[in-house]
């Protein structure tokens, strides 16, 4: 029902529309109830809305009456939202990280594998049209063509990961070379 409410108040008072369907709602739904002389209860305070040509006057009154604290409720529920953001990508970046260098999620490796057998079947396909029917060369082409946009970003990625693991090694290894200074500056 805070949706109803929410876009009911959209023009007439779009501060107070957007905060009553978030987390500041509680708040904003006591002052909104309490302005409108009504429970604090969603269906109590549309029902206002929608029968009482007043009412909207009085809402827009307490918007221009509380900016301040409004506003303050605003930059609360969104330093809420960006820390909730960051702690999950925080989380995330944890676990990348733990595994790069656990070594034991062999993800990685993994769809190397299956990304080069799929290529190689694709190749070899490619080159049984050609040589069994050269008639469909055209067709062949024109998916060869297609397919280089879809193998440019797993290639890239096993590309990039095989990299870093190879310099990761060498550093291991006592490897003074600038691929293994890289690798060594990263981290």
């Amino acid at each position: 029902m805070w949706d109803k409410i929410e876009s009911f108040l959209g023009d007439a008072a779009p501060l107070i529309g957007t905060l009553v369907g978030g987390p500041a709602g509680g708040v904003v739904a006591s002052m909104l109830s309490s302005a409108l002389g009504t429970k604090n209860d969603p269906d109590a305070i549309y029902a206002k809305l929608q029968s009482d040509p007043a009412a909207l006057a009085k809402v827009r009154e307490l918007e221009i009456s509380s900016q301040v604290q409004l506003r303050s409720l605003a930059m609360q529920a969104e330093t809420h939202r960006l820390a909730s953001d960051t702690q999950r990508i925080q989380a995330v970046n944890a676990t990348m990280q733990a595994e790069i260098h656990d070594h034991t999620g062999y993800w990685r490796q993994a769809f190397g594998y299956i990304a080069a057998a799929c290529f190689a079947m694709e190749v070899s396909a490619v080159v049984y049209v050609l040589v069994w029917n050269p008639s469909a060369a055209g067709s062949a082409t024109a998916l060869i063509s297609s397919l280089t946009m879809l193998w440019g970003v797993p290639l890239s990625v096993l590309g990039i990961t095989a990299w870093h693991i190879g310099a990761a090694d060498r550093l291991k290894l006592g490897d003074t070379s600038f691929s293994a200074a890289m690798a060594k500056r990263k981290k």
